[in-house]
């Protein structure tokens, strides 16, 4: 909230949830522009306070399918790390806007999670976006305008892999780890773990293993999955 403290809302479930982000973003567009009638903007016709009427909800779909979006953001990013991506608006005749005052929304979810993303009016006809997301996983990004029209090419296809892998958190499991068998080969396996805790998926760490006492190391093998037989 605007002095700083937190407002936590739940819901029973994921359908109602998003019931009230959906409006809470429509309210948080309107009071943008309420506070900001310098911002106000109206393309081709379509108002965005005025999405009541049909023919302007139309104008908002046209207006919607000519923006485009780039940037690495719409394919994802690792855990804890900033993901980041621009919207460029466009009328209904394909022309880039040079101003702003579109109030433009974006929200990531799985069927899990939702998260809503801060979207900032660079007053050029341009918005930037960025998040952090720090639970692996693959996410749809929803980019819309006014919270009811997608841009084109929106919901995107997101994957948060986890980050760079951390020693301390890493852990090991395995038969070996509590005793052997003379004569009998043993093993344990590493979990590569980011800083998070988040398992990784994916292999290429350089562990080092070393075996004190009357036994012998026979082999570290990377299963490419983010973990590690020995």
């Amino acid at each position: 909230l605007p002095h700083g403290s937190a407002l936590y809302l739940s819901c029973d479930e994921a359908e109602e949830r998003e019931e009230w982000i959906e409006t809470l973003n429509i309210v948080i567009a309107y009071l943008r522009l309420l506070t900001h009638p310098e911002l106000a903007m109206v393309i081709n016709g379509y108002d965005p306070m005025n999405e009541d009427d049909e023919d302007v909800f139309k104008q908002g779909d046209e207006v919607a399918q000519n923006c485009q979006a780039y940037g690495p953001g719409l394919f994802g990013a690792e855990a804890g790390q900033q993901g980041q991506f621009v919207l460029e608006m466009h009328d209904i005749d394909g022309q880039a806007v040079e101003r702003g005052g579109m109030p433009v929304t974006c929200t990531i979810a799985n069927d899990d999670l939702m998260y809503y993303v801060t979207v900032l009016d660079n007053q050029n006809g341009t918005y930037s976006g960025f998040y952090t997301i720090a639970s692996p996983g693959k996410y749809k990004l929803y980019l819309r305008l006014n919270d009811e029209h997608d841009v084109f090419g929106s919901p995107y296809d997101i994957e948060i892999l986890p980050s760079k892998t951390v020693a301390a958190m890493c852990t090991v499991t395995g038969e070996a780890l509590a005793a052997l068998v003379p004569g009998v080969q043993s093993q344990f396996i590493i979990e590569a773990r980011d800083s998070f805790g988040n398992l990784k998926t994916r292999g290429g760490d350089q562990f080092e293993v070393s075996v004190m006492g009357p036994a012998q190391l026979l082999s570290v093998e990377d299963n490419s999955d983010g973990t590690y037989v020995c």
